[in-house]
């Protein structure tokens, strides 16, 4: 996942970038409504903007089925979150 953040404020500062991955309907598994699957602080100057990367691999979208004690990754649509937190989202794509 790549995107652009800025620094819109007058003085130097930083950032967590948060991902998140959510199946939209979950078949087999109960799990948590987000996961967080990749993050990076970034610094920036006042009125800098930069590029992130941020890679998410096979692993983000699969789930731990204790019964069977071991990773599974379900068919399906998935949702990926980018945010500050998991409760300031401010990019989504599926």
């Amino acid at each position: 996942m790549q995107l652009t953040i800025k620094n819109t404020g007058k003085v130097a500062g930083a950032e967590v970038i948060q991902v998140y991955v959510n199946q939209q309907k979950k078949v087999l598994l109960t799990r948590p409504a987000k996961k967080l699957n990749a993050f990076q602080k970034v610094f920036l100057k006042a009125g800098e903007s930069r590029q992130v990367q941020l890679t998410l691999t096979n692993e983000a979208f699969k789930y731990y089925d204790d019964n069977k004690e071991v990773w599974v990754a379900e068919p399906g649509v998935f949702t990926i979150q980018a945010g500050s937190s998991s409760g300031d989202i401010k990019l989504q794509s599926k």
